[in-house]
């Protein structure tokens, strides 16, 4: 079937879901549920049509990497979109069926027939994409390279990732090498590794997101060093006759931070910093207010 037949076939289905989805939900039990289901059923046909229709096109040397990247958020929505239909969450799942939706049209929008091409031009634009392909990985290779507070744990990852898509380049071009006829083959290798580099690349912005290790380590060191500014201010307060109950207000304040900040180290020993961070703001949110205490009494 043509490019042009496939679409028209989904919008059909769409028109006569969208028509009739007012009287199914007036016969069914669950209107929600059953409008649930029907924009998930839409929204499954729809994502099937942009996979096939965007293999194709990539068949023909096409860069698709845009489109598959709306395919993988509407893949995305639409695990959702399911997950909140099993928990019965029946109004998020058709918000969600219906998001990806819009992403799958956005990722066919503008396709039209694929015109057949000599094998000569197939195979050079194949191997141009390719070579794109290779430049997009030296560029994420390179930012690894220069990133040096980064989570090695999604670095690694992230490297794994390209190193597959590579492998995967290199078998589209076997593929290319064998004959034109094998060029949706050689595409869908080529679909693979640009899957695999957009994943490296989140990994990469994930890691660079998180907290790093060494730079935890310092804020508690700082905090720690503060922690004991505030103690040797505790201790001349009380020498200048501070009243007892101010003295102890402080005091567990302190208390209370230096426990955090105790948690917080071995949060970073078991390699939890998102916790461990979150550990360390909230001491030194005490230790702020410790410290407006302390002028407070003094002269």
């Amino acid at each position: 079937m043509s490019i042009r037949k496939r679409m028209l076939s989904l919008f059909i289905i769409v028109l006569v879901l969208t028509v009739c989805v007012n009287h199914v939900l007036g016969v069914q039990g669950n209107p929600a549920q059953t409008k649930a289901k029907i924009f998930i059923d839409v929204a499954e046909k729809a994502g099937s049509i942009a996979v096939e229709l965007t293999e194709r096109i990539q068949a023909s040397g096409e860069d698709t990497a845009p489109r598959l990247r709306l395919i993988d958020e509407g893949n995305t929505l639409l695990d959702t979109a399911k997950d909140a239909y099993n928990k019965g969450e029946y109004d998020r799942a058709a918000a969600d069926a219906r998001l990806a939706q819009t992403k799958y049209r956005e990722a066919m929008r503008g396709l039209g027939p694929v015109t057949p091409q000599r094998e000569e031009n197939v195979k050079e634009r194949l191997t141009e994409a390719i070579q794109r392909a290779r430049e997009r990985i030296k560029r994420i290779r390179d930012i690894i390279a220069s990133s040096t507070e980064t989570r090695e744990e999604l670095v690694k990852k992230a490297s794994e990732n390209l190193d597959q898509a590579e492998q995967l380049l290199k078998d589209a071009e076997s593929i290319i090498s064998s004959g034109v006829q094998n060029a949706s083959e050689a595409a869908r290798k080529l679909a693979q590794a640009e899957k695999k580099m957009s994943l490296a690349f989140t990994l990469l912005k994930q890691a660079s997101k998180e907290p790093n290790k060494h730079r935890v380590e310092a804020y508690i060191d700082r905090l720690e060093k503060q922690l004991s500014r505030l103690r040797d201010w505790v201790e001349r307060l009380g020498k200048r006759g501070v009243k007892e109950d101010r003295l102890t207000q402080i005091k567990t304040l302190l208390e209370e931070a230096e426990n955090l900040i105790k948690s917080a180290e071995a949060k970073i020993t078991s390699d939890n910093l998102a916790e461990a961070l979150a550990d360390i703001e909230r001491a030194n949110e005490i230790m702020r207010q410790a410290t407006k205490l302390i002028r407070s009494q003094r002269p």
